[in-house]
Order: C-alpha cells, then structure tokens, then sequence
C-alpha cells in the first residue's frame, strides 16, 4: 500500500466541480437583495396604485415612490451626498433634464430632489409594464406617444406647475465619444 508523504497533495477528479457548487456569499447576498427589491416593488408599487386611483394629482401617491427609492438606494448600500442644493429653490417650478445611463438613476433623482414633486416625461409604452407602468400612471407621469407627433403638443410644464410638481426629462442613450448627434446608424439630421 502506498501512503502519501507529508509534501504530496491528494486530489480528487470531482474536486474542482465542488467547488462550483460552494454557495458563494455575494451570489447569496445578491439574489436576497433582488428578491426583497422585488418583492418591495410589486407590494409598492399596489399601494401606489390604490392610493392613485383617489389622487387627482397623484403628491400622496409620490410619496410612496420617495419610500420606494430610499429602500432601493438602502438594500444597495447606495448612500448619496448632494452638493448645490442651496442653489435650487423648492417653491419654483424647473424642468429637470437628465441623462439615463443606469437603472439607479431614478431613485438617486427622486432621493436628491427629495423637496421636488418629480413627474417622468416618458414613452406611453412603459405604462403596459406590469406594477411599474401601473404606478407610473398612479403618480401622474406624463407619458407621449412617440409615433404621433402632435401628442407632445401643449404646454407641459405649464400644466404641472399649476400643480405643483416637476417636470423631469430622461434622455435616454450614452454619451457620445464622436460628438453631438452622432449616433451610429443615424445621420447627424436625425432623419434615417
């Protein structure tokens, strides 16, 4: 019988495929995360909508969404610092223009302009998505048909400062690397 010295390494051939199969923390830690933002968005976003249907303009049922974004930012380990506030006055009426680059971006919005009634300007698409788009129409955000012109026509803003919220436009895309209107596939006119 041979014995294996001291210096010797055993293996095994199902060493490394066991290893695989180690719960990995972050892995662990990440699917808990999903599933409680999950789960904090379906039963959210349900109160969001019974509260809307009896918000005519839709200030209680934001308040929810703030509720929701904090926990978001929370669950993450997002913590936000937010300079230049001073610089905003929360009694007049702005139109916020952003860039969305990432899904983190409307919760960071919502949570740093927390003195803000924020309403999405967004394509009416995103209103057939399950929970979020029902929300969406519960807290009042204004949503355009993209393939009929004449449906962003009115005055928007003015509309919203009537009613006291904000209105927010997300432009959607990156950052162009070779320079303004130059996304691939389309010429600088914007025509195809």
């Amino acid at each position: 019988m041979i014995y294996p010295s001291a210096s010797s390494k055993i293996t095994h051939p199902f060493n490394r495929d066991l290893r695989l199969i180690k719960p990995n923390r972050n892995l662990m830690l990440y699917l808990f995360q999903l599933t409680l933002l999950t789960l904090l968005t379906i039963v959210l976003a349900l109160v969001t909508i019974l509260i809307g249907i009896f918000d005519r303009f839709g200030k209680h049922a934001y308040s929810i969404n703030r509720l929701w974004t904090w926990l978001i930012l929370r669950i993450g380990g997002v913590s936000l610092q937010v300079d230049g506030l001073q610089h905003i006055d929360p009694s007049r009426q702005y139109i916020f223009i952003v860039n969305h680059q990432s899904n983190i971006d409307i919760p960071v919005l919502v949570q740093a302009l927390a003195k803000f009634q924020l309403r999405w300007l967004a394509k009416k698409e995103l209103l057939h998505v399950p929970f979020f788009g029902w929300a969406m129409w519960a807290t009042k955000h204004v949503t355009v048909d993209r393939a009929d012109p004449q449906d962003f026509s009115g005055d928007l803003s003015g509309r919203h400062a009537e009613q006291g919220r904000q209105l927010t436009e997300i432009q959607k895309g990156r950052i162009s690397t070779r320079g303004p209107n130059q996304n691939p596939g389309r010429p600088s006119n914007g025509k195809r």
